[in-house]
């Protein structure tokens, strides 16, 4: 046998040992498959078990307590009188007994009460509040999650062009079986010894990525859970941290909450002042006194307006724009032009702030112009993010309604917006 030959004979068994290896790996990986899907068809079968007796009781919890009613006094015949007081020219009607021995006469006296005028309430559309901005997801930028005033003679054909599809018809989400996912998930990891790198590796269609940006454990943190089952811990054990991180972060954290406990509105704390540190981390921080004062939304001169409910120095913050964060290329004109309502605002070139579904009371402010307004804007760059901060422009009384200019390009078309506001950045 030549030096050929051996070569040949060495590839030969280098070959077979991959081959074997990939036999090998491919029935581990048969058999994984087969351990997941047991766990998830048990985990499945036993959430429907339990869910309808669960869904039951809470039916019972929301349901009234049923009425005891007590039997009606009936006064005997004896203690009846026919000399009831009446007005003159009274309304009167006769009621016959049907077992032909009596018959009883009732008068009863008509008394008009004069209505005063009903005035209707300002236009208005109510909106999610909110603290702070909220910023859309892009993934459902092309997608139309509803129509708006299906029943005002709305262009919903024209609408929906707008669109990519429709989320009622191909985005349909079953919110039981990320209970189920995050169940199974977690007897995988506490009772199977996997982790949540090798549940993401099988990439089986069953499970959304566990640990990936808008993955299983990131949606379901956005939501309230049903404790059902088991107490196993889903989170992953902590990473490593340096020391200048987490200092940074505990800081941060408490700045955190000093802010949320000096920031609310109470009776006797409705004018305290904090220093919030913004941009943490940079050489230069930024701080910036935040002045939480009390609004008041309610009818103004233009429907619905917003109204001091103390006295505001010049130059006062008096709350933040909040809004959806959306990228300009996902808005849409219809919409803002049927309602001939405006709630947006330039944040930068490529997002706006719409209030139209996402809002608190700035979103109320009315337009006025020249010495008529008395709130401007700037735009702050606070924590990587822009935000836009209303200032009394002049002294503002208790009960005074706050105006700001929103400028013509505003008012002149809907689907043009202009903040007006000075941009300021690090």
């Amino acid at each position: 046998m030549d030096a050929h030959d051996l070569e040949l004979e060495g590839a030969d068994d280098a070959t077979l040992a991959i081959h074997r290896r990939l036999v090998e790996q491919n029935h581990e990986s048969q058999e994984t498959r087969k351990e997941i899907l047991a766990v998830y068809r048990d985990t499945w079968t036993e959430f429907y078990q339990w869910e309808p007796a669960w869904c039951d009781s809470r039916l019972k919890e929301l349901a009234p307590a049923y009425p005891r009613f007590t039997a009606p006094i009936i006064l005997p015949r004896a203690e009846e009188s026919d000399d009831m007081i009446a007005d003159d020219d009274p309304l009167s009607f006769s009621v016959t007994d049907y077992d032909g021995k009596d018959e009883m006469t009732l008068t009863c006296t008509e008394e008009c009460i004069p209505a005063s005028r009903i005035v209707p309430h300002p236009k208005y559309e109510a909106c999610t509040p909110s603290m702070r901005a909220i910023k859309a997801d892009k993934s459902l930028g092309n997608i139309a999650t509803f129509i708006p005033y299906a029943d005002e003679g709305f262009d919903q054909r024209g609408y929906l062009a707008q669109f990519r599809e429709t989320a009622w018809q191909n985005r349909w989400t079953d919110n039981d079986s990320h209970l189920i996912m995050l169940e199974a998930v977690k007897l995988l990891v506490s009772e199977h010894s996997y982790t949540y790198e090798k549940i993401d590796s099988l990439r089986e269609k069953i499970f959304l990525p566990v640990k990936s940006h808008n993955g299983l454990l990131w949606k379901m943190k956005q939501r309230d859970l049903l404790q059902w089952k088991t107490d196993a811990d889903v989170l992953p054990p902590p990473p490593p941290v340096e020391t200048n991180f987490l200092f940074d972060w505990m800081m941060e954290g408490q700045i955190n909450v000093l802010y949320l406990i000096f920031a609310a509105i109470l009776d006797h704390a409705i004018s305290k002042q904090i220093a919030y540190v913004l941009n943490f981390g940079c050489i230069a921080d930024q701080v910036v006194d935040v002045m939480i004062n009390l609004l008041e939304v309610k009818s103004g001169i233009h429907g619905l307006g917003t109204f001091a409910c103390s006295y505001l120095a010049e130059n006062t913050a008096i709350g933040e724009y909040i809004a959806e964060n959306i990228e300009k290329i996902y808005v849409t004109e219809d919409a803002a032009r049927h309602r001939k309502l405006n709630y947006t605002f330039d944040l930068n070139m490529k997002q706006i702030l719409d209030a139209a579904t996402v809002g608190n009371e700035t979103r109320y402010i009315n337009h006025a112009t020249g010495s008529k307004a008395n709130v401007y804007a700037r735009a702050l760059y606070v924590n990587g993010e822009h935000r836009i901060i209303f200032y009394t422009a002049k002294k503002v009384k208790r009960g005074q309604e706050l105006f700001f200019d929103y400028g013509k390009k505003f008012w002149g078309n809907t689907a043009t917006t202009q903040s007006d506001a000075e941009a300021e950045s690090d």
